[in-house]
C-alpha cells in the first residue's frame, strides 16, 4: 500500500428529505471524490454530528420537516463545529448573506452538477487526490524511502523491522533464514 492510499477521503453530511434529490446530492458528492453520509432531516443530521468527528462538511436543504429547517440546522452546526464547511440549498427560499452562517455557501435548485463540484472541491480540498513531490530528480535511495514509506494502519508481517519509521525486511529475510 502506498502513502495515497492512506490519504483520508473527507466525509459530506447530505442532508435532504426527498429521496431522488437526496440520491443526486449524493451523486454529486461521490462525483466530486467525497465520501457522502446521508440524513432525511436536520434531526437525524445532528445525531450523526454527536456521534462522529470525521465530518467536513454539511450539504442540506433548507425546507425540510422536522424540529429545524435546514438554516437552522447550517447555524446549529456552525456554533458547535465550527471547522465544518456548509453548503446550503433550496428550490424555494434564498437567504440573504446576513441569515446564513458566516462562510456557508448558498445555491438554488436545480442544482447544477458541474458547479457544485466545484465549490465542494474548493471547500474541502480536492478530496482523495494528494499531491507528492516529484522524486525524479532525487538520489535514488532518497526517493525510494519518499515513495515507499511505513503504512502504519498495514499489520505487520512476522519478522518485519521498524527502522526510522520505515517497514524493513527482518533480519532472518536479509540474511535467506527463517527466524520460527
Amino acid at each position: 500500500m502506498s502513502t495515497n492510499d492512506l490519504t483520508p477521503v473527507p466525509n459530506v453530511l447530505v442532508v435532504e428529505d426527498e429521496m431522488i434529490l437526496r440520491m443526486r446530492a449524493v451523486d454529486i458528492v461521490e462525483d466530486a471524490g467525497f465520501r457522502p453520509i446521508e440524513a432525511v432531516n436536520a434531526d437525524e443530521a445532528l445525531s450523526i454530528l454527536e456521534s462522529r468527528s470525521d465530518i467536513s462538511l454539511l450539504f442540506t436543504d433548507i425546507q425540510m420537516p422536522g424540529s429545524i429547517d435546514g438554516l437552522k440546522l447550517a447555524h446549529a452546526v456552525h456554533e458547535r463545529w465550527p471547522s465544518i464547511k456548509i453548503i446550503l440549498v433550496s428550490g424555494q427560499v434564498k437567504p440573504s448573506d446576513a441569515e446564513r452562517p458566516e462562510d456557508s455557501r448558498f445555491f438554488g435548485k436545480p442544482l447544477g452538477v458541474e458547479q457544485m463540484i466545484t465549490e465542494l472541491k474548493t471547500m474541502v480540498g480536492a478530496g482523495a487526490l494528494r499531491i507528492v513531490p516529484n522524486t525524479s530528480d532525487w538520489p535514488v535511495d532518497q526517493a525510494l524511502r519518499t515513495t515507499e514509506a511505513f503504512d502504519p494502519a498495514a499489520p505487520l508481517c512476522p519478522g518485519d523491522d521498524l527502522v526510522g519509521g520505515e517497514r524493513q525486511p527482518s533480519s532472518a529475510a536479509r540474511t535467506g533464514r527463517d527466524r520460527r
